[in-house]
């Protein structure tokens, strides 16, 4: 397989990367999730910040913090609001490749073009949420547990167990690779180097835990009972692992082809990293860390889900990934180095990277609805004796106000109201907005004017 870095290097993949997600970032509107972190500093403090991520379910507090001075030197811009994750995720990618080479991998760099091609990173990457910061410290973690498996030191252990509290403080679920890198140590338990390794490994990977459960202690009857969703969040059924796999590299129709290339990748590269001669112990230990990391994210996922919520998502098993392309990488290594097999091994790699690529364009060109443009939009037509009435639940004023928050002053206190107009985002149950269209044809109110842009609805309503 032919090298890249003859053709590439590292800055120069991380440059083009920046650009790619740069023009994702202006040119995407918000997402839901987005959204509902942005009503977090719609007040511009700190307590209100505090607030209303305690009644997020599943909130932790480090991103929500780290996002805060960005709004409020720049707006709820897209660029504002995204600029932290962008920052992120090109450290990310870094962090990523110094991985790949201390494992070390025969070509760091090509598993770098992987990591950052893989559409469900692709996806999140842009996204003005946690996950980049949490992905971020997730790698940093284990960078540490990679140089603990060499180094044994205290300092590699405590930093290691700084990098997953912080992970569980950004982003809970991003802490699940953890427990595999534990189980992983444990195949070499009858080792006596490796025994020294588990000892340190154990607390550090203990006190993190510790460390988080009063936060949700205190944090956990505050969550809302109801909240909303994107649609990439799925119940529990007969084809719910159908669904996980194809979640686990992709949204679209790339997941089922990219999925089961990465997951057979890494069980083969697992498998490899057992047959690995004596004097490669290291990275034998490392590579069964990451088969561990990778197995423990997707069980874990999928029992707490099946136990708490009823439901999965993309984010909760998105933390496989990085496991996944790194031992898919081992693997064309090893395919790379049989005589006779180059060739193959360089066909995989391009059919991974085309993929990847023809998934992310996909994943592009699909736009969301547009919130910010459907709210800009309820202001002109609150003209004399009107107020707004926001459909249907308590949610859907707080998505309208995150972007003008003016329109939180006009809402109905009554009904006696010369003109009413119905604000409906793209989230609202069609019997839902039926519902609010017949009670108020119900009080001799008709229509006069009916707006949908983007998945929104905005409904001028005048009194007969």
């Amino acid at each position: 397989m032919p090298k890249l870095n003859g053709l590439f290097n590292l800055p120069g993949v991380l440059i083009a990367y920046a650009l790619v997600l740069l023009i994702a970032i202006l040119s995407i509107p918000f997402w839901l999730a987005e959204i509902l972190q942005l009503a977090a500093s719609t007040k511009g403090s700190l307590v209100a910040l505090l607030a209303w991520m305690v009644v997020t379910p599943g909130a932790a507090p480090i991103f929500s913090l780290t996002q805060f001075p960005f709004l409020l030197l720049l707006g709820h811009s897209l660029l504002a609001a995204r600029l932290p994750a962008l920052l992120f995720a090109l450290s990310a990618a870094y962090v990523f490749s110094r991985i790949a080479s201390r494992i070390p991998l025969q070509q760091p760099l090509l598993a770098t073009c992987l990591f950052v091609l893989v559409p469900i990173h692709y996806q999140f990457a842009p996204q003005g949420i946690a996950t980049e910061e949490a992905l971020f410290f997730l790698l940093l973690a284990t960078l540490y547990s990679v140089r603990l498996a060499e180094t044994g030191a205290i300092r590699d252990a405590i930093l290691y167990s700084v990098f997953l509290t912080l992970c569980l403080y950004t982003e809970p679920f991003s802490y699940l690779p953890a427990a595999g890198y534990l189980l992983g140590l444990l195949v070499f338990v009858n080792r006596k180097e490796v025994r020294r390794i588990i000892w340190i490994s154990l607390p550090a990977t203990a006190v993190p835990v510790l460390l988080f459960l009063p936060f949700v202690f205190w944090a956990h009857p505050f969550a809302a009972k109801a909240w909303l969703y994107e649609g990439g969040h799925f119940a529990f059924g007969s084809d719910a692992f159908v669904v996980a796999l194809r979640e686990l590299s992709a949204p679209g129709w790339a997941g089922y082809l990219l999925s089961p290339l990465l997951l057979a990748g890494t069980f083969v590269g697992g498998w490899r990293a057992l047959k690995l001669p004596e004097p490669m112990l290291l990275k034998r230990v490392r590579l069964i860390c990451l088969m561990g990391g990778v197995l423990s994210t997707i069980s874990l996922a999928l029992i707490i889900g099946a136990t708490s919520s009823g439901f999965f998502s993309a984010d909760q098993i998105f933390w496989a990934f990085p496991g996944m392309v790194l031992l898919t990488s081992a693997t064309l290594d090893w395919i790379s180095s049989t005589r006779k097999l180059p060739l193959i091994a360089s066909a995989i790699a391009a059919f991974l990277v085309l993929i990847c690529v023809a998934g992310d364009i996909e994943d592009f060109t699909i736009r969301p609805y547009d919130v910010a443009k459907a709210a800009r939009l309820v202001a002109p037509e609150l003209t004399g004796d009107s107020c707004v009435v926001f459909v249907s639940e308590s949610l859907s004023k707080t998505i309208f106000t995150v972007f003008d928050r003016h329109l939180g002053d006009r809402e109905c206190a009554n009904f006696f109201h010369k003109r009413i107009v119905l604000a409906s985002h793209p989230f609202v149950r069609p019997d839902q907005q039926e519902d609010a269209e017949s009670f108020f044809r119900g009080l001799n109110f008709l229509e006069k004017k009916r707006i949908e842009i983007s998945g929104s609805k905005i409904l001028v309503l005048e009194q007969h």
